[in-house]
């Protein structure tokens, strides 16, 4: 993979994933990699996933098929996809979500730029094996360089504000709360990079109803669960 190839982050979930997001940052960097804050000019994004409830599984789901849109909208190579959902559905993932063309595990993001060069160069090919990196979680190494993209605040007022959130998100899927659209309209904001995007500007100009909308999303998180074994 030629170097200063353009990376995406985007961290969905618990403040973790947002600590694993940010070693991970570090990696690509040390790796030679630039990372881009705006998605569609990345070569491969990395969608670091939740899928501890019902709406965060969706919300991965949704946002893997709407970074997918990339691809044939712009000049996506791959989509790496880490965390737990990679984690939980490490058999069932590849199968009933194509899109994703790399999965590492809670245990292994010292693998991420090696997944990112197999995505690269790899990614979008039918005849050729998938990276799969899953092994336990408490494989994963302790400590490690970050790019710190969280704002100078105590653990408490970080978990508050999570919990905050997370309050807000299952009221909102309990009300039937509107989805985004393109234009970034009743969306939830999420930390890309260390900033708050509204997902409707993950990207920008696609057209609601394609194969990339949230019923689409619905039914790949049910067949998720219908095939992930116990």
């Amino acid at each position: 993979m030629k170097k200063k190839s353009k990376i995406g982050f985007i961290s969905l979930g618990c403040p973790k994933n947002q600590v694993d997001t940010e070693v991970m940052l570090a990696d690509v960097v040390k790796a030679g990699y630039e990372v881009t804050p705006d998605d569609t000019e990345a070569d491969i994004v990395i969608i670091n996933t939740c899928a501890f409830i019902e709406s965060a599984k969706q919300e991965a789901i949704d946002t893997i098929l709407d970074v997918n849109w990339l691809r044939e909208n712009r000049h996506l190579k791959g989509i790496v996809v880490t965390g737990c959902l990679s984690q939980r559905y490490k058999e069932e993932i590849f199968e009933l979500m194509p899109e994703v063309d790399a999965i590492v595990g809670v245990g292994d993001i010292e693998k991420i730029a090696e997944a990112v060069e197999y995505a690269y160069k790899n990614g979008g090919k039918k005849d050729v094996p998938k990276y799969s990196c899953v092994t336990l979680p408490e494989n994963a190494p302790l400590g490690g360089d970050r790019v710190v993209t969280t704002p100078d605040e105590s653990p408490f007022a970080k978990w508050a504000l999570q919990m905050e959130r997370q309050t807000r998100l299952l009221s909102d899927s309990e009300a039937g709360a509107t989805k985004h659209t393109p234009n970034g309209s009743g969306a939830k904001p999420r930390a890309v990079c260390g900033g708050q995007r509204t997902r409707g500007s993950v990207v920008a100009g696609r057209v609601e109803g394609t194969a990339s909308g949230s019923a689409c999303a619905r039914q790949r998180w049910v067949a998720l669960c219908a095939e992930a074994k116990p």
